[in-house]
């Protein structure tokens, strides 16, 4: 859970503050959405070989249990139905696929979702604006626009629009800078209070050492697997592959 009861993004705009159930909304988001990638889980004993594949699929499973049980207490306790709003452009088959899986997600933790589609003609004003008419709209909590756009179309400017209150993928200019501020980077606490179990020490590791920004979500699913191997980062040597600010960047400064 959440130890603030309110959160303020730094940004050079005025700051945006983050009321305790929207922030917990849009975590939840952003969790289910870096459970989105499902592979074959192993045995913690095989990670004594030199190498060993993990699969998220397990741990998915149990993330999502406690995620459907967070906004089920969302809902009852404050009334609030949390809501995903997705935009996408074109009729490109992997975009269409990825987003009706990250819906079908959404569905299965009692989370809404609704897309917003459009032709791969449409203009970036228009993107834009419709972007900005989501952020007022009380009733999303989060939004996410699929990529990659039309190439007439800045998807820095599409992104830059998104509120950071609402950016569940964790991508706009406030959410990055603050992962490579080293400031504001997570810290390793010794003398915090254990979890009760394995899923509250992930949950405790996703959700209470970025309070104040949100990961992009395959870097931080790949985080929680590693994590939940126990498997040491510090001082390892590790080869990213790509630096797309999507996957590649944000996982080497999370490393």
């Amino acid at each position: 859970g959440l130890r603030r009861s309110s959160c303020v993004l730094h940004a050079l705009s005025p700051e945006i503050v983050m009321s305790r159930s929207q922030w917990r909304s849009c975590m939840c988001l952003s969790l289910v959405l870096s459970l989105s990638a499902s592979v074959r889980l192993v045995p913690r004993r095989a990670l004594s070989c030199s190498a060993a594949r993990m699969d998220g699929k397990a741990l998915s499973t149990l993330l999502q249990r406690q995620l459907r049980s967070d906004v089920a207490v969302l809902r009852a306790r404050r009334d609030v139905q949390v809501k995903l709003a997705v935009v996408r452009v074109g009729t490109r088959a992997d975009s269409e696929a990825y987003v009706r899986f990250k819906c079908r997600a959404c569905e299965d933790v009692g989370i809404e979702s609704h897309e917003v589609h459009f032709d791969a003609t449409v203009s970036q004003d228009r993107l834009t604006q419709t972007v900005l008419e989501l952020n007022e709209d009380s009733d999303v909590h989060g939004i996410l626009v699929q990529l990659p756009l039309p190439d007439h179309v800045d998807q820095r400017v599409v992104l830059s629009a998104i509120s950071p209150a609402k950016d569940v993928d964790g991508l706009h200019p406030v959410h990055l800078g603050a992962l490579a501020d080293l400031q504001r980077r997570p810290m390793l606490q010794k003398n915090v209070e254990r979890p009760a179990s394995a899923l509250d020490e992930v949950l405790q590791r996703l959700q209470g050492e970025y309070e104040d920004f949100l990961v992009p979500c395959t870097p931080k699913g790949c985080l929680a697997l590693l994590r939940h191997y126990d498997v040491p980062i510090a001082g390892a040597k590790a080869v990213v592959i790509g630096r797309s600010s999507i996957v590649g960047l944000p996982m080497s400064l999370l490393l």
